[in-house]
């Protein structure tokens, strides 16, 4: 499904991003790092929701602290490493690029985001 999913999403964006040729070939070896980078960090996200699917009969006030402390830390490094790229794709190919690029990941990480969350159960009481 993982896979699935990048590949769409690389389409979408290789759709809207509407580079030349000379440009492309400047973005994608980028963006490869970038979703490199992604996938390394995207694995410790599923072994969070896994974490949480194996303890969710059980949960505790100290396991729910500890299953959002990582879903937090997370989110900052996806933001720092959505940062690192944009920065990365404005030095190659200049602001308005990279901002298409960082409109257009966003976009697609907050509808990721939305479908992974909203498949997950909301926390009942504490144990």
């Amino acid at each position: 499904m993982r896979s699935d999913v990048k590949q769409r999403k690389a389409e979408t964006l290789a759709t809207v991003m509407q580079l030349s040729a000379a440009d492309a070939a400047k973005f994608w070896p980028i963006y490869a790092e970038y979703d490199a980078e992604l996938t390394k960090l995207n694995d410790l996200r599923v072994a969070n929701i896994q974490e949480y699917a194996s303890t969710y009969d059980q949960m505790t006030n100290e396991k729910a602290d500890e299953l959002i402390q990582k879903a937090l830390a997370y989110r900052k490094q996806r933001s720092e490493l959505v940062a690192k790229y944009y920065e990365r794709v404005r030095q190659a190919l200049g602001a308005t690029t990279a901002a298409r690029f960082f409109q257009i990941e966003d976009q697609l990480l907050s509808i990721i985001d939305l479908q992974i969350d909203s498949s997950l159960p909301i926390v009942g009481k504490s144990s």
